[in-house]
């Protein structure tokens, strides 16, 4: 399959929305959209990309309620927690879209 950044023809948008289609085939998906870090937050990210390795998609599960505060201001661990935190403060994410889906607030 192909990682981010790679591409089919397709745009990644579309290669998203069809991989999360495909994990949860009883949603209804309305959008997918691209939230970017921009000044601070996007250069520091720069800095250590290359120590990161490549990138991989992950998932995040979030009640609709949060989506405005985390598109505003990033994945915070401040509000970390609503869910336990059992390896420890901070933001999680899942390889699995359906496991990730979990932690939205409601059944699909």
């Amino acid at each position: 399959p192909l990682g981010p950044g790679e591409q089919s023809g397709r745009s990644d948008l579309e290669e998203v929305r069809d991989r999360l289609a495909a994990a949860l085939p009883m949603a209804e998906i309305r959008g997918v959209y691209r939230v970017e870090c921009a000044g601070a937050t996007a250069a520091a990210y720069a800095g250590v990309r290359q120590a990161l390795g490549p990138e991989r998609l992950l998932w995040h599960g979030t009640p609709w309620d949060a989506v405005a505060n985390i598109a505003q201001h990033g994945f915070n661990r401040a509000y970390c927690g609503r869910h336990g935190s059992k390896l420890g403060r901070g933001s999680y994410f899942a390889e699995d879209a359906a496991y990730a889906a979990r932690f939205c607030g409601r059944s699909l």
